[in-house]
């Protein structure tokens, strides 16, 4: 509430004549705010200025509310917790009618905490300032403006306003893509003109999904676009959307993005020995959509961009199970997607985080034999204990192969009982094709051995990462 009574006390301090304010409120309810948006109204009121209260229904909403209750030929949008420079109205219109420019996105200074900027000795950080309609930058990053920016009245209702998606950030460099799209001239004033607050909490932190934002971007350059450009386009929101931290304790764990097509994205705990899958449970209004495009829905699985799976949507069920893959994530992780095969629209993102290892876990592989696959493994937290391989031929499962054969050499080097060798026989019967891809790991905690990964050539084992994929 301190915050607005300074962010409203700019506005009536402005040096324009010619002005008038619309205060929105978007569904505040603590008694605090309450009591400060009596004070601001009663303020606004010796004015001739008006206040508007509405149900909470995020920034974009509130904005268009202000916009159709507001008067003037140009509209310029305030957040409560920032604050305008005396002259900044003044500086924005002049800027304006000079550039002949529909929309003036304004400069700003930098300022951190509670306080109000203005005061002598204020912590104030350095000018943030814009490059304007780079649309080539405005697809990945806002390069264009803040919502605080002076804009013609016609262009904005031109434009369709702001989108109102709740809880979905960066609607103001969706705005600006728009106009961008529609040629509309945007100049940014270079020398700051208010005050922008950040630290503390704020709504940003309170966003549901980066991926659905990213893809508001994109969308004002994807209308009547063919549809590998809008699959392209989608694979860009996803990949630009931040990251969960790679390190997580649990191997199995995995970090969901909801984003309202996809209720559920998870990773089934398995072992090596068994199939990897994630379980999507899909959002009925999705499916309505999908379904009335004719023909069954089908959903792509990714993994870093590329294609595992493909799985059609069953016809009276909205839960589908896509195999994953055998192989485990890099070293930093992996990052899962689901995607609408029709046209690649990302519906979810799961990273995968890699695994932490608590100990030190030791195997090979052996390349001295040729019809066959053998190493060794060890765990030296538990030096004895038997510990199996699980061999992969083409990603596909084969066996898992138990580590008893005794091995002078380990047993030597370790101290310990020596029974940490395996020995994996190509079946006589085997018509695997030549280069097909063998890998090998521990199967009880999904490490890959070294000395993996190896390729059939003439029915023989052949060391080397060749062969198909």
């Amino acid at each position: 509430p301190e915050l607005l009574r300074m962010a409203a006390g700019s506005a009536l301090a402005q040096d324009y004549p010619n002005l008038d304010a619309v205060l929105v409120d978007d569904g505040s309810e603590s008694p605090a705010a309450l009591a400060a948006l009596e004070q601001v109204e009663a303020d606004f009121a010796a004015r001739g200025w008006r206040a508007v209260r509405q149900e909470n229904r995020y920034c974009g909403a509130a904005r268009n509310t202000a916009a159709r209750a507001a008067r003037g030929e140009w509209l310029l949008f305030l957040d409560d917790d920032n604050v305008l420079f005396p002259d900044a109205v003044s500086r924005l219109v002049r800027a304006a009618r000079f550039a002949g420019a529909d929309c003036v996105p304004a400069a700003s200074i930098r300022f951190t905490g509670d306080g109000d900027p203005r005061a002598d000795g204020a912590p104030l950080g350095a000018p943030i300032r814009f490059l304007g309609a780079a649309r080539a930058w405005s697809r990945v990053a806002n390069v264009v403006g803040d919502a605080c920016a002076l804009v013609r009245r016609d262009v904005f209702e031109a434009a369709g306003g702001f989108t109102e998606e709740y809880r979905v950030g960066l609607d103001d460099l969706a705005f600006y893509n728009r106009l961008i799209r529609d040629g509309r001239r945007i100049e940014p004033l270079p020398d700051p003109v208010y005050y922008y607050r950040t630290g503390g909490p704020t709504m940003k932190q309170r966003n549901r999904s980066a991926e659905a934002a990213r893809r508001r971007v994109l969308a004002p350059y994807l209308d009547g676009q063919p549809a590998d450009e809008r699959a392209f386009a989608a694979y860009i929101a996803q990949a630009a959307a931040p990251r969960p931290p790679a390190a997580n304790p649990a191997p199995a764990a995995a970090h969901a993005q909801p984003n309202g097509s996809v209720m559920a994205l998870a990773r089934r705990p398995a072992r090596l020995g068994a199939a990897l899958e994630a379980s999507v449970l899909l959002d009925p209004a999705w499916l309505a959509r999908a379904r009335a495009r004719g023909g069954r829905p089908r959903l792509e699985l990714r993994r870093n961009g590329r294609l595992l799976e493909r799985a059609d949507v069953p016809a009276n069920g909205r839960d589908v199970r896509l195999a994953a893959g055998s192989s485990l994530p890099a070293a930093g992780g992996a990052l899962y997607s689901v995607h609408d095969a029709f046209d690649g629209a990302a519906l979810a993102a799961l990273a995968m985080p890699a695994r932490r290892r608590r100990r030190r876990l030791a195997g090979a592989v052996d390349r001295g034999t040729h019809r066959a696959v053998r190493g060794w493994l060890l765990d030296e937290a538990e030096p004895d204990r038997r510990r199996r391989a699980a061999i992969h031929l083409d990603g596909r499962l084969q066996a898992v192969v138990s580590a008893a054969e005794p091995r002078g050499d380990i047993a030597r080097w370790k101290g310990t009982s020596g029974r940490h060798g395996f020995l994996w026989r190509l079946p006589p019967a085997s018509d695997w094709p030549h280069g097909t891809r063998i890998d090998v790991f521990d199967a009880d905690t999904g490490r890959p051995l070294s000395g993996s990964t190896l390729h059939l050539e003439g029915g023989q084992v052949v060391a080397g990462a060749g062969g198909r994929r």
